[in-house]
């Protein structure tokens, strides 16, 4: 059976009805959308996302669920976003996740080129220096072939201002080849002349990207260092890769989970302002809407009174001012 949208438009053919949907408590809901934001934000698709919630006493694994935007025929799916996030895509009881491109602009960040995507940036290097690599198709990424004992290390001063709003963290991944001998990685935050203040992560290099991640809160306003070490004990050929490090203050909680779709275009998929998310078979929550409701080139986000509230009714949403709440529950 299939779900239509009041202009006709035919949804994903599955098997929950809308109207069954709409009298059962949903797992997973979709709880705000940011679906046309100001255009003196910059790029529309640089700054559009959707937000799910899970209002069950479950975790729930979205893993290759589909959300359905545009093409009712070719859904996309949902995939872990380690960029930004742990790379889970579990939401844990009554929280939230973020369904947003790789490059939508969710936090403030305080680095300097942390994808290097080109160039250095404002990272230094200590018995360096590390290499640029074009090797990944994704994404740009440094790394550093080790060939002596000892550690090898680049870093980046970053300050957090005092003011900043929310949580702060960092995230940063990492990788070797494991066809050479296996090396050691350190990442942690320490004061401008090298003083230990967090470690982020110590041990072996992953043999797949891995990110790490670490609350940084409690160091706004402090004059800080993010330091990536590589280190051989023996004296033989190895290297560590480095990708994705962020350090993000902003109005996406560290706990909430960060996802992507695998065509990494959902910003230039919401202007249908339909939004169907599920399983290949199952229908989770449906939402048809209108312009008129809010959220239209205005700052707004469209968010949901409740997770139960009907997704296809005008009085079940309402704009939210100042780029909405992803993440966090709403305003």
């Amino acid at each position: 059976m299939t779900v239509a949208d009041p202009n006709g438009k035919k949804g994903p053919t599955t098997v929950t009805t809308l109207v069954a949907l709409e009298r059962t408590r949903p797992a997973v809901v979709v709880n705000e959308i940011m679906y046309r934001p100001k255009p003196s934000y910059g790029a529309k698709d640089k700054h559009q996302w959707v937000e799910l919630h899970n209002p069950t006493a479950d975790p729930i694994d979205v893993r290759d669920w589909f959300l359905w935007t545009r093409d009712q025929n070719d859904p996309d799916r949902i995939l872990p976003d380690a960029y930004h996030g742990t790379g889970t895509t579990v939401i844990p009881p009554g929280a939230y996740a973020v369904i947003a491109d790789q490059d939508t602009e969710l936090d403030n960040e305080v680095l300097k080129n942390g994808d290097f995507e080109g160039g250095t940036g404002d990272w230094k290097f200590f018995l360096g220096p590390w290499q640029r690599d074009f090797g990944e198709a994704a994404s740009g990424n440094y790394k550093i072939y080790l060939c002596g004992v000892g550690w090898t290390i680049m870093y980046q001063d970053f300050k957090i201002p005092a003011t900043a709003s929310g949580d702060v963290r960092v995230t940063v991944r990492e990788r070797y080849n494991p066809s050479f001998e296996r090396p050691d990685v350190r990442i942690r935050i320490t004061n401008r002349t090298g003083v230990p203040l967090l470690t982020v992560y110590s041990g072996g290099c992953s043999t797949d990207w891995t990110a790490h991640a670490a609350d940084l809160t409690a160091l706004k306003g402090v004059d800080a260092r993010l330091e990536i070490s590589g280190f051989r004990v023996n004296d033989s050929r190895s290297w560590v890769r480095i990708d994705a490090a962020t350090i993000n203050w902003g109005p996406v909680s560290r706990n909430c989970v960060r996802l992507l779709v695998d065509d990494n275009e959902i910003g230039k998929n919401l202007e249908d302002k339909q939004v169907f998310v599920g399983e290949a078979n199952t229908l989770r929550d449906a939402v048809v809407f209108e312009k008129a409701w809010g959220g239209d080139d205005d700052g707004c986000s469209l968010s949901r009174t409740s997770p139960f509230a009907p997704p296809t009714e005008e009085p079940s949403w309402y704009p939210a001012a100042n780029h909405g709440t992803p993440g966090e529950p709403n305003s």
